[in-house]
């Protein structure tokens, strides 16, 4: 008797196809596709059941957010954007029927789903870790680690003095907006990852996560960016597997970065990954966690990944984790989407940057009466 398909598994995909990331249509039609097809029983239900046997514990939102992934790296490799826009559903069901009708191809996809991790490649994502480190560290000297950096995008960008994109600033006294026209003192810092972002392979993969179908004509300056970063000196890069091994310095760095890579673990998991992250800092150090999740209203020492990503707005957020918070999660901002173009202030905002909002006030007004 064949196995009935995953019902939870169902519901991200019926949840992607109603919310697709970053609203893109192409994308909604993709997974609109894939519920079809699952529901009927085609091929590609087999691989996405056979999957999530294999890789136990990998969440829901993680395997339904690698399915698009995959098939973009095939694609990449292919050489064939000829899906970039596709809004037909029917459309979707010919490209997918294709992929599972050849053999190789399908051994392929079903590889990547079983191997890969999405891989964190968005620079303007630290721009929330940014202003917080310049908040608290203003101009002092500041060492920073950044714990599953996927391309290693963030820190390098920071060094070399790649500006972020404009934030429309909806936080008191446009903090966020002052806080990033400062310069950070970065000092030496460690870029960790289970992969070296440098590696042809593993840029080919990080390419096929960077972009939504309505993206992909931003490859070119991607390209550029990685090529202007590579003038880094001081960011360090370890390729570690975090969850197997914590061969880290301990005590040696004032803010830990994790960003988008929580949501792809288990509880046992993100609690191994908090407290390994917590050897690191130095006295008064902070984790600065990004993701789509909430504070956990039952345990705050934990937060809530299973929202819908892209079913409401604001649901990225920055938040913060130290012995200044009491190892409780503080919220500090809200993002409109993962492309941070929004920010406003989260539910813990005022306890963090009331003396900077104070600041910026006065600074304001003596600049109005000068």
């Amino acid at each position: 008797m064949k196995d009935v398909f995953d019902p939870n598994l169902l519901s991200e995909l019926v949840d992607q196809s109603h919310n697709p990331p970053g609203g893109d249509p192409v994308l909604g039609a993709f997974y609109a596709s894939l519920v079809e097809m699952v529901v009927s029983g085609e091929p590609i239900a087999d691989i996405l059941m056979r999957v999530k046997k294999r890789r136990s514990d990998i969440t829901y939102k993680h395997l339904v957010n690698l399915i698009y992934r995959a098939f973009q790296a095939i694609k990449f490799r292919d050489q064939d954007l000829s899906y970039r826009s596709l809004l037909d559903i029917g459309g979707w069901h010919k490209e997918l029927k294709s992929l599972c009708s050849n053999i190789e191809t399908k051994k392929y996809f079903e590889k990547l789903l079983r191997t890969k991790s999405t891989t964190t490649t968005i620079y303007q994502r630290y721009t929330g870790p940014y202003a917080i480190v310049a908040h608290f560290w203003d101009s002092t000297p500041v060492f920073i680690a950044d714990l599953g950096c996927g391309g290693n995008y963030g820190l390098r960008g920071i060094e070399v003095g790649i500006p972020f994109h404009s934030v429309e600033d909806q936080t008191p006294g446009k903090s966020v907006s002052s806080l990033l026209s400062k310069r950070i003192n970065l000092q030496q810092c460690l870029a960790v990852d289970k992969e070296n972002p440098d590696h042809p392979k593993v840029r080919e993969w990080r390419m096929a996560c960077s972009f939504y179908p309505q993206e992909l004509n931003l490859m070119d300056a991607a390209f550029e960016f990685e090529s202007r970063i590579r003038k880094s000196t001081k960011v360090k890069f370890r390729k570690i597997d975090l969850l197997s091994s914590a061969r880290l310095p301990r005590a040696s760095f004032n803010a830990v970065i994790l960003s988008m890579i929580l949501y792809q673990l288990n509880l046992l998991q993100q609690q191994i990954l908090i407290e390994r992250a917590k050897r690191l800092l130095k006295q008064g150090g902070i984790i600065i966690v990004q993701d789509y999740a909430a504070k956990n209203l039952a345990d705050p020492r934990h937060l809530d990944f299973n929202e819908s990503w892209f079913g409401k707005n604001f649901s990225f957020r920055t938040f913060i984790l130290g012995k200044r918070t009491g190892w409780i999660f503080w919220e500090v901002f809200h993002w409109n989407n993962g492309r941070c173009q929004i920010v406003r202030p989260g539910e813990d905002f005022a306890r963090i940057f009331k003396k900077h909002q104070v600041s910026s006030a006065k600074a304001a007004f003596a600049h109005s009466t000068s």
